[in-house]
């Protein structure tokens, strides 16, 4: 199975397997719109749009979310994904 980018989402690599979608969601996922997001990680939602923005000043490496419509929408399990990748490369 191959491996992509998703648009919006770098520098994760989603990879085409069973059980997967290509934006990698599975059953079982959590879908989260920008109150939910800001309710975990306990900050207000300006700071969550200001980390969606394309150049956001950690590293040039946005929150990862979709759009529907006019709305944000998250992946839990791809928020927490990009929280231990900034963990790891010591960003505050």
């Amino acid at each position: 199975m191959g491996t992509s980018y998703v648009s919006g989402f770098p520098p994760f690599k989603v990879k085409r397997s069973a059980g997967r979608t290509l934006y990698g969601f599975q059953a079982g996922d959590q879908l989260l719109d920008i109150d939910q997001v800001a309710e975990r990680l306990a900050v207000p939602k300006g700071t969550v749009y200001e980390l969606c923005r394309r150049r956001s000043r950690i590293h040039g490496n946005p929150l990862p979310h979709f759009k529907v419509g006019r709305r944000l929408k998250f992946n839990w399990s791809t928020v927490i994904a990009w929280l231990d990748a900034l963990e790891k490369a010591g960003a505050r």
